[in-house]
């Protein structure tokens, strides 16, 4: 679509109301979207008288040539309209004109279900019955390190505990994987529970196949930036804490599970995977809630982005101590991916080798399944890392952003 033609259309904006996202010295940032959908556009202080005054305008009946006339005769500024309904459109904001580019999970994500949880939700969770819960996960977390810590002890800081069930690695590599996705359908519920509790409960939860492969539960939380600052920091955290519950419910049932090895063996990866959790999700250098949870803490919203975007640009000669900041923090971002990404390989590396020499081991029935399993699992693994890969060398570059 050329500039005559995008100038002729006529954008018709979605409900919408203006909130505070964050408070700074160097200038209040705010959102302008809908609370019911979740969308929403970030705008800087000193830039959103302008941009009030142009998406008033968008109502479906004036052109964005007419409006773009309107506010240079009226303010006397040469306002780049379409770039703002470019950067309105994208963000869901436009009624007759939806987005063009379904973002990257959206596009590598297979919706399998997905439920309303609008009613479930309507009443807000009582104080009584959150304090109620917290104090008894608390006292969960205190009886269950200490069994843990009795019963485990040096363990967590053995490497050869992340790899090994029995004396497999490549078993320990499947039931690793099995733990941590059941692991964070609990994770999403402690997120559940505090979101509902503080006022912006989810409305809808979805069961969805990320790269076609791997089952994820996504929970929708459309209205969470309009939750105050210190409640959405209480909604990043729930998850880890939720993976601390779980590992120290776990450690209790090592005192049931003694005598059965398989089971004790089971139970303790499953508290040792959940301990450690947090650690990785808290890394402010990957995406996640330790990321989610940076962002409201430093009060600056983008900052991959923005990192990313001035990496890019490392070649200019003049660098702000900002931009040190941005550059600093990028860098460390894909050493910390490219490191994870070398564990995982030699993780990977290390069980697919042990299969291949036990091939000539193999004589029940129960070990040919087992291969067979194994076999599907690699090459989910191999499908995955090849799509993930090809996913982040082919990301579009250049796309409007939700904020300006």
């Amino acid at each position: 679509m050329n500039g005559e033609e995008t100038s002729q259309l006529k954008p018709k904006l979605v409900p919408c109301k203006k909130w505070l996202l964050f408070s700074r010295k160097d200038g209040n940032i705010y959102c302008i979207g809908n609370e019911k959908t979740g969308d929403f556009v970030q705008v800087p202080e000193d830039q959103l008288e302008v941009i009030e005054a142009v998406i008033n305008l968008f109502d479906g009946k004036h052109s964005l040539g007419e409006i773009h006339e309107h506010i240079l005769q009226t303010m006397d500024l040469d306002v780049p309209v379409d770039q703002i309904f470019k950067v309105f459109r994208d963000a869901n904001l436009i009624e007759n004109f939806p987005k063009e580019n379904p973002d990257e999970f959206q596009r590598t994500s297979t919706i399998l279900l997905s439920k309303d949880l609008g009613q479930l939700f309507e009443k807000k969770l009582s104080k009584k019955v959150f304090y109620s819960i917290f104090f008894l996960s608390v006292l969960l977390i205190i009886v269950g390190t200490g069994t843990f810590i009795t019963k485990v002890g040096y363990t967590i800081f053995s490497l050869e505990a992340y790899y090994l069930i029995g004396d497999s690695t490549a078993i320990g590599f499947l039931i690793s994987f099995i733990i941590i996705y059941a692991s964070s359908f609990i994770h999403e519920l402690g997120h559940i529970i505090v979101a509902w509790y503080v006022g912006v409960p989810p409305r809808e939860i979805r069961v969805l196949l990320y790269l076609g492969v791997f089952p994820m539960l996504f929970v929708n939380i459309p209205n969470i930036y309009t939750a105050s600052r210190r409640h959405r920091i209480l909604i990043a955290i729930a998850g880890m804490y939720t993976n601390i519950v779980l590992a120290s419910l776990a450690s209790l049932l090592l005192i049931a599970f003694e005598q059965n090895m398989i089971a004790y063996q089971l139970l303790v990866y499953t508290a040792l995977l959940n301990f450690i959790t947090p650690i990785f999700i808290l890394n402010p250098f990957l995406p996640g809630d330790g990321y989610f949870l940076a962002v409201n803490v430093f009060k600056t919203p983008n900052i991959r982005r923005e990192a990313f975007k001035r990496l890019r640009r490392i070649r200019e000669t003049k660098w702000s101590k900002g931009d040190i900041a941005l550059i600093a923090y990028g860098t460390v971002s894909i050493l910390m991916s490219a490191y994870f990404f070398y564990w995982f390989l030699e993780w990977f590396s290390l069980a697919l080798l042990e299969t291949v020499a036990t091939l000539s081991l193999l004589s029940t029935l129960a070990d040919y399944l087992l291969l067979a399993i194994k076999i599907a699992f690699f090459s989910l693994m191999i499908y995955s890392t090849i799509k993930t890969i090809t996913l982040t060398l082919n990301r579009k570059r250049g796309r409007s952003s939700s904020e300006f």
